[in-house]
């Protein structure tokens, strides 16, 4: 199970079992307006929190979501082709994708010419001394220096 929302992942889970039970449903939830209840529950572990961009997983998952999406029979088949099983994939691309991706530090300098607003706009170009382009899916930390020293404004995924 991946929450996603806002155009990224952002946990992950086993399902550990499946209950089809309307009786138990409609002892938790009761019924909507028209008389219907959400039967099929899903139990799961923990989750665990990731933020990856959609981009990031593109062609092994969908750009984007609505509502509930379970993967066709040929998506599933594909993922065990390439990684060996759905448990490798989500080990290799999701649980262990923070720490496997590139990370880029961008320094956001007061009073520059480039209009950097916090948390919204960081802008760079190729007269910074070893400037790479970012990547999408990449994780970035956006810092400045102050008279205090170096001060962490933000960090997330890139893409």
């Amino acid at each position: 199970m991946l929450g996603v929302h806002n155009g990224a992942y952002h946990y992950v889970a086993r399902v550990t079992a499946k209950v089809d039970s309307r009786e138990c449903s409609e002892a938790l939830w009761g019924q909507d307006d028209g008389g219907r209840t959400w039967q099929l529950m899903y139990f799961l572990d923990r989750p665990k929190e990731i933020n990856i961009p959609y981009g990031s997983l593109v062609p092994d998952l969908p750009a984007g979501y609505q509502g509930f999406f379970k993967p066709s029979a040929a998506s599933l088949a594909a993922l065990e082709s390439k990684y060996g099983s759905v448990d490798a994939f989500v080990e290799e691309k999701l649980l262990n994708a923070n720490t496997s991706l590139p990370c880029f530090l961008v320094r956001s300098n007061e009073g520059t010419d480039y209009g950097d607003q916090i948390g919204k706009i960081y802008a760079y170009s190729s007269t910074v001394p070893n400037y790479t382009k970012m990547a999408n899916g990449a994780n970035v930390v956006v810092d400045r220096k102050t008279r205090d020293g170096v001060r962490l404004l933000g960090w997330g995924g890139w893409g």
